[in-house]
């Protein structure tokens, strides 16, 4: 390859990289899903924070199966007030995607506090579709939300 083919190469290869970094991120600052207590061992809540990588959904999927196999019915609640997207691997990881199909049996309420706009329209629209029951709550509702998913009614306005 002559000089000037190999810096087309190199130059071609590095706005490859730069839109690759643009579209997914990097990784040198990965999210978190923390789990926080609730007092039941049937209720999970989770905060979601920062760019979610696949080590995340791997501990958040754990504590799910966990659950799963010692509990009939699971209530989880999961706060992305501070939730910046999900790389590629975690979206598709198979340990999520098999987590995702065993809470279609074990849970049976779903709260989401502060979702991004499409996230929570999907969420509203597959809800009618699914056994689990889901609700949206706004960024500003963390008790509302809490009180819904914990006490299995409709908390008061």
């Amino acid at each position: 390859m002559t000089g000037r083919g190999a810096l087309l190469l190199a130059a071609a290869g590095a706005c490859l990289a730069a839109a690759v970094v643009r579209h997914y991120g990097t990784r040198s600052a990965p999210g978190s899903i923390v789990p926080f207590p609730t007092g039941r061992a049937n209720f999970l809540a989770f905060t979601v924070s920062g760019r979610i990588d696949r080590r995340a959904i791997h501990g958040m999927a754990a504590t799910l199966d966990r659950a799963f196999d010692t509990e009939e019915v699971v209530d989880v609640l999961v706060d992305l007030r501070d939730y910046g997207g999900a790389t590629v691997g975690a979206m598709a990881d198979p340990l999520s995607l098999i987590a995702q199909m065993r809470s279609l049996r074990h849970v049976r309420r779903y709260a989401v506090v502060g979702p991004p706009a499409w996230a929570g329209a999907m969420i509203n629209l597959m809800d009618p579709l699914l056994p689990v029951e889901a609700r949206t709550f706004g960024p500003e509702d963390m008790q509302r939300a809490m009180a819904w998913a914990q006490a299995g009614e409709d908390p008061p306005a």
